[in-house]
């Protein structure tokens, strides 16, 4: 496959990074309303890995939220390769 779990990862960060733009976008209906400071991802089956990827990349996330079967899959990804 020429997926994997941290290219989902990757695009539930850089959407993280995305809405974090909006807080400070002059015509964003979000703007200085988003606390910038407290993020979580979540995921079902294959965003799952990624979501539980993803607080593994970026420390500062609060919390992950993975619905799947394959979190043991991403660990071992991650830490046994």
């Amino acid at each position: 496959s020429s997926w994997d779990y941290a290219d989902r990862a990757i695009g539930l960060l850089d959407a993280i990074e995305t809405i974090k733009e909006e807080h400070t976008r002059t015509s964003s209906p979000l703007i200085g309303i988003i606390d910038t400071n407290n993020f979580a991802v979540s995921g079902y089956s294959t965003s799952g890995g990624g979501a539980h990827t993803a607080v593994t990349m970026d420390s500062t996330l609060k919390t992950a939220v993975s619905t799947t079967e394959n979190v043991s899959d991403a660990f071992d990804d991650l830490f046994n390769s």
